[in-house]
């Protein structure tokens, strides 16, 4: 399990930021979270992350970006939330306007 941190944000209650803190693969500290929010393991999630992107690539895309001390930050829909990663250290996530969920 991920040592992040999770906060809430008390100006957007479904806004939550996560502070990666360990040496976690980035698609890994994505499925935690959002099973945190939703409050189940990460296996019960109905959506699996590579509905929603490639994890081998997102990992891959974080690793390279910091071995060159670029900054980056991506975006994408998760199982009804709209996840962003900024830099390869900080997940933050909110519900998305659109509800991607399966039943």
């Amino acid at each position: 399990m991920s040592q992040a941190t999770r906060r809430m944000d008390e100006t957007d209650p479904g806004f939550v930021t996560t502070e990666i803190t360990d040496d976690q693969p980035i698609s890994q500290v994505v499925v935690e979270t959002v099973a945190t929010v939703e409050g189940v393991e990460p296996t019960e999630l109905s959506t699996q992350l590579y509905d929603s992107v490639d994890p081998e690539a997102l990992d891959t895309l974080y690793d390279t970006a910091n071995d060159r001390d670029e900054s980056l930050r991506v975006s994408f829909a998760f199982h009804g939330y709209e996840v962003s990663i900024v830099d390869g250290e900080r997940i933050t996530v909110r519900p998305s306007v659109t509800d991607d969920r399966s039943s």
